[in-house]
């Protein structure tokens, strides 16, 4: 989560607005990949909507200040199915495979495209 006054600095961990260590280290990592894609002169990233990762960094980044809650993710976070995807499973359980399905594919593709876009550091120039 980049500083909105001064982009040059990020947050990590629960100062985001996440609750849990697994939910720490992802907003760790996100912040910790966008200040070293900042350094290299790189355009910074956002996870995946569909994503864990990317629906903690929506939540902490859309929600409202006044009442905000910290939060462990959940699949109330994630992005809904649409209506003929819901249709398709009777059952909860099987909607949320159906999303975990469809966040991984969404996660992995994105690894592959964001790890190609990686370039030398500046010291390295």
């Amino acid at each position: 989560m980049q500083m909105r006054e001064r982009p040059n600095v990020f947050f990590a961990g629960q100062i985001t607005g996440v609750e849990g260590y697994v939910e720490s280290v992802a907003m760790g990592w996100l912040a910790g990949v966008n200040a070293a894609r900042l350094a290299t002169g790189q355009t910074l990233v956002k996870a995946p909507p569909r994503s864990a990762t990317g629906a903690l960094a929506r939540y902490v980044a859309t929600a409202e200040t006044k009442n905000f809650q910290p939060v462990n993710i959940t699949f109330a976070l994630l992005q809904p199915l649409d209506e003929q995807d819901r249709r398709r499973f009777r059952r909860k359980r099987d909607r949320h495979q159906f999303q975990v399905e469809l966040a991984l594919k969404e996660w992995n593709a994105w690894i592959q495209e964001t790890k190609h876009q990686v370039t030398a550091s500046p010291a390295a120039r």
